[in-house]
């Protein structure tokens, strides 16, 4: 991944937010709504039940998330190196 990578024809890469043992946090630009948002992609060989656990909690059954939350607007798998 490189800063001007286009992902999915919506998301431009802009900057590196951060990194850890398991994934990535980069500034992305979404064209299709003109907003920044935080891309958050794993490694390979790290474990998938995140975006599982986000969209659980994210959505409560009273309906309301806390603003501690982050909401999963995206999920896709990359293939390459």
């Amino acid at each position: 991944m490189d800063i001007g990578d286009l992902l999915h024809r919506r998301y431009e890469i802009v900057d590196k937010l951060g990194y850890g043992g398991w994934s990535t946090v980069w500034l992305a630009n979404d064209h299709h709504l003109a907003r920044f948002f935080a891309f958050k992609i794993g490694f390979a060989n790290s474990l998938g039940h995140e975006a599982t656990i986000l969209r659980a909690l994210s959505t409560p059954p009273n309906g309301r998330c806390p603003a501690s939350i982050p909401r999963l607007l995206d999920e896709f798998i990359l293939k390459g190196p």
